[in-house]
């Protein structure tokens, strides 16, 4: 799930969030937007975005159906869910 804003990112940890999780952190996309990780992802080397070619830090998504490998949550929100809906409404 990415975020326009940091302030987003931040007000949605803050509400859904169990206050005693520790290691959430929100950080940067390759996209100008925000994503919520843990550290550990957070602090790890980039991947790279099997769609769109960018590295990014945050938790990788499966990119299935549009590619193999692993992609970035902007490409995942943006291109690989509405990729689903469409296939869902397709067989229905």
């Amino acid at each position: 799930m990415t975020f326009e804003t940091e302030a987003q990112a931040r007000a949605f940890v803050a509400l859904h969030l169990n206050p005693l999780q520790r290691g959430v952190v929100v950080i940067p996309t390759t996209h100008g937007h925000w994503a919520i990780t843990s550290a550990s992802a957070a602090k790890r080397p980039p991947t790279v975005c099997a769609i769109c070619g960018e590295a990014f830090r945050e938790y990788p998504n499966n990119p299935q159906p549009i590619a193999g490998g692993e992609c970035c949550a902007y490409c995942d929100d943006h291109v690989v869910t509405p990729a689903r809906i469409a296939e869902m409404r397709a067989a229905q």
